[in-house]
């Protein structure tokens, strides 16, 4: 799972962040100051920081820097969060390798979006397997095709791009929002939402052996997740 560290001196914020981010299955921990962490990176390997710019010790462009110029830390992906709204301060941030900016006062929402995209990007290749295997399924990515017990299923092309997209994001809740944009690609309706629902009932119906025991778990009032 995606570990993530918080470094920020605003108590509320920290709680803020951890309790949203936790309900999205990441794995965090929170820094309240900005010297020694290196030591906590060394402690906890975080894959993503979520950065304030103003802090004790040392300011968070200064951390950036030297996380992005680190041998051992400069995959870690790093966002800065922000109440200097300047495009000066922004620009620095982002030239000295932050991968996103987030101004104060933040949406929530904002922040989950942002995260979630980062962490989509930053996933490197090598970590899908060309073959995914899962109980009495295997899917083949390179050429895109789903096993049950060794035999090929028949899918339709938004059943292959639900499977991947599910089986790449396993373990982790998709809204039904964010299936739609990816799938779909347009606005949530009530047509679509329903489309949504008849695939993910067709998928099922091809995948599992027990209809009590889906290997795709609806999470009621947020969206999916493959398990």
């Amino acid at each position: 799972m995606t570990k993530i560290l918080i470094i920020d001196d605003e108590k509320h914020i920290l709680e803020l962040l951890k309790i949203n981010l936790e309900a999205e299955n990441y794995i965090v921990e929170t820094w309240d100051r900005g010297d020694m962490f290196l030591q906590k990176c060394l402690e906890f390997k975080p894959d993503l920081i979520l950065l304030d710019i103003m802090l004790p010790g040392i300011d968070g462009l200064s951390i950036c820097k030297e996380i992005k110029t680190s041998d051992i830390f400069k995959n870690i992906g790093i966002i800065l969060i922000s109440a200097k709204i300047e495009e000066d301060i922004k620009i620095k941030g982002l030239d000295i390798g932050a991968d996103d900016y987030i101004t104060k006062p933040f949406s929530i929402r904002e922040v989950l979006s942002r995260v979630n995209a980062l962490v989509r990007r930053l996933q490197p290749l090598s970590s899908i397997d060309e073959v995914y295997s899962n109980r009495n399924i295997t899917y083949d990515f390179k050429n895109k095709i789903l096993y049950k017990e060794e035999i090929p299923l028949e899918l339709t092309n938004k059943e292959i791009k639900l499977i991947e997209l599910l089986i790449k994001n396993k373990g982790k809740i998709l809204t039904r929002e964010f299936i739609l944009e990816k799938i779909w690609n347009k606005e949530v309706g009530e047509n679509s939402g329903r489309s949504l629902d008849v695939y993910i009932r067709k998928l099922r119906g091809k995948i599992d052996d027990n209809p009590n025991i889906s290997l795709i778990e609806t999470i009621h009032g947020k969206g999916y997740k493959f398990i």
